[in-house]
């Protein structure tokens, strides 16, 4: 038996990394190849108007912190979770006095909440990927602004369909609707591969596309620190199964 993980092992703690390798076979798969997206003047001089700077994801993060951190000057930056919060101020400078402020819960719908604190006449630009999905829509003082690309070639399908062929997954990680949306395609090639597996998504909106294929699917019910929470608890699972 062994797990399926929709995310780069890098991105993994080490110590979860051990932990999985001691019950399970982990193959890590992200179903993904992130780049960042050449932005225009327009695009530039859109987000050095903007008085606060949204940050949606870690690879967005990273967007902002290697091209964009010395062309803008925002009054607030705001992220999705402590961890990323904590992870900008380190990089920035003592001297910056720009105020990081981070989602109460590690979703859009926390970082919607954030928004809202704000006055209508602030201008809030949001960083996001061309497959970031918004479930509602954004105030006249919102705009997006896609900094990086998501992307998926036919080679990639061919060399997932390969790994996956041979396993058979009693659980899986699924990190995004997308990932999932990809992960169908795989099953389609090799479904004895997946038969009776877990899921394990890390909020409600991946969740709830993969409750419509199947009931068998874990979400935390605390929205911090969702990724930490998932792997360990397929950690406690494949204990539990093995006992």
């Amino acid at each position: 038996m062994a797990t399926l993980i929709l995310y780069p092992k890098s991105k993994i703690e080490s110590g979860f990394v051990s932990e999985l390798e001691a019950v399970t076979k982990p193959e890590y798969l992200p179903l993904r190849h992130l780049e960042a997206r050449h932005l225009s003047s327009d695009d530039l001089n859109k987000i050095r108007d903007a008085k606060v700077i949204v940050i949606s994801s870690w690879y967005a993060l990273n967007v902002y912190k290697e091209r964009l951190q010395k062309l803008i000057n925002p009054m607030d930056i705001c992220v999705l979770s402590r961890k990323m919060a904590v992870n900008l101020r380190q990089h920035l400078s003592e001297n910056n006095p720009v105020n990081i402020r981070y989602a109460k819960e590690e979703n859009q719908q926390g970082l919607t909440a954030l928004c809202r604190t704000y006055h209508s006449t602030d201008s809030l630009v949001w960083l996001i990927g061309n497959l970031t999905n918004f479930k509602r829509q954004l105030n006249v003082n919102e705009s997006t602004l896609i900094v990086y690309v998501n992307r998926w070639s036919t080679e990639d399908q061919k060399r997932a369909e390969m790994i996956i062929a041979t396993d058979h997954f009693e659980s899986v990680l699924v990190t995004s609707p997308s990932a999932y949306s990809r992960l169908k395609t795989l099953i389609a090639t090799s479904p004895q591969s997946f038969k009776n597996a877990k899921y394990y998504a890390l909020g409600q909106k991946t969740a709830s596309v993969i409750r419509k294929d199947t009931a068998n699917v874990w979400m935390p019910t605390t929205r911090n620190a969702v990724l930490a929470r998932a792997v360990n608890q397929i950690i406690q699972d494949t204990q539990q199964t093995q006992k």
